[in-house]
């Protein structure tokens, strides 16, 4: 009679035990496939539609992609025992790979079983090195994006780039010439070259409508044609305001807080008086305005008590307690006891900030 034996992780018996497990136990614990990273980066190409997870191999299908995973599944999983089949499927939105892997990850295991797994893919739209060694001889265009005074910090440029990454895609869908040559991004800002002046005027323009920019528009000479044409390099500078929601600024000696920010206004808190204004962007506008601290820069409080109107607040940055005075007395009722608020010290004054004007952008 054969002896059945325990399966110490399940408890289930079983006439085989394969490294001190049950084979189904085995199979849970020992995968055929480990996936080297939950998603994968995939980059399109924005002119001819080809794919690639490795970018020094372009592919143009969403099978031929499958193919290439298939014989190249080491690239994004690691293979344990013995892998007889593997069949990958890409999603149709190119969202998600699916892969079903066959064989055993054991000698002992009795049989070879499936497995299945899913990846999430996300998508870069770039241009392959097929399309760009057509249009790089030809950066006749440029836009540049900047902000004034000051460089983009790293969180501003991920979200200028997010917004100029999805205005591309919207606009090259309806008109495959509005397609950057190159994209450099530096710590001063964004540089996008085009092939043509048309194509970068369409970008330019599009950009302008979601968000606050002053526009400059410069041309150099950059050589004859063949038929005696002058040839010019058009640069068209697209200025962002200085602040962003969360900033304090400077304005006609009066501290503000930038609570909002959008493509046509911008939502500022005096400091002094406690009086919400909104103010429609201009040249003038933004030029008079100075950063004097970032959201970096403020430390966090908590209101412990009123009395007058005077706030007594707790700095949770060093666990000092200080009293300000607050000249308008309807401004306590924007610091309850018990909230927080942020803190700027700015000479040898402290302001408060109430937390309900916590940055925000708006787009309308």
């Amino acid at each position: 009679m054969q002896r059945l034996l325990i399966c110490p992780a399940c408890g289930r018996e079983t006439d085989k035990l394969v490294e001190g497990l049950c084979e189904d136990c085995y199979r849970k614990e020992h995968p055929l496939l480990e996936l080297k990273s939950d998603h994968v980066e995939l980059h399109v190409c924005r002119i001819c539609g080809s794919l690639s997870i490795r970018k020094d191999k372009w592919l143009s299908s969403r099978e031929d992609l499958e193919e290439d995973l298939e014989k190249n599944i080491s690239k994004i999983a690691r293979v344990r025992g013995l892998l007889r089949e593997v069949d990958i499927k890409v999603s149709e939105d190119l969202s998600l790979i699916i892969i079903k892997a066959k064989g055993r990850a054991s000698n002992e295991l009795r049989s070879d079983y499936v497995e299945e797994h899913v990846m999430k893919v996300l998508t870069r739209k770039t241009v392959c090195e097929a399309c760009l060694g057509q249009v790089s001889r030809r950066k006749h265009a440029l836009i540049q994006i900047r902000a004034r005074d000051q460089r983009l910090g790293e969180k501003r440029l991920k979200e200028i780039s997010k917004i100029i990454e999805d205005t591309l895609t919207e606009l090259s869908t309806r008109d495959p010439s509005a397609v950057p040559v190159e994209v450099q991004q530096k710590p001063e800002g964004l540089d996008i070259y085009f092939s043509g002046y048309p194509a970068a005027r369409k970008v330019a323009e599009a950009l302008s409508r979601r968000m606050y920019v002053e526009v400059l528009e410069t041309s150099k000479l950059i050589g004859v044609d063949g038929s005696g044409r002058e040839k010019y390099k058009r640069t068209i500078r697209l200025l962002l305001p200085g602040f962003v929601p969360g900033d304090v600024v400077k304005l006609d000696q009066e501290l503000y807080y930038v609570s909002a920010l959008s493509q046509r206004y911008v939502e500022l808190l005096n400091l002094q008086r406690y009086t919400k204004v909104r103010l429609n962007l201009t040249r003038e506008v933004t030029s008079k305005m100075n950063v004097v601290a970032s959201e970096e820069d403020l430390a966090e409080g908590l209101v412990l008590s009123k009395s007058g109107n005077f706030l007594q607040v707790l700095n949770l940055r060093t666990y000092e307690t200080f009293e300000v005075y607050l000249e308008k007395a309807e401004a306590l009722t924007m610091f309850p006891v018990s909230e927080k608020v942020k803190i700027l010290l700015f000479g040898e004054k402290i302001y408060l900030i109430p937390f309900q004007c916590t940055p925000q952008e708006v787009t309308r």
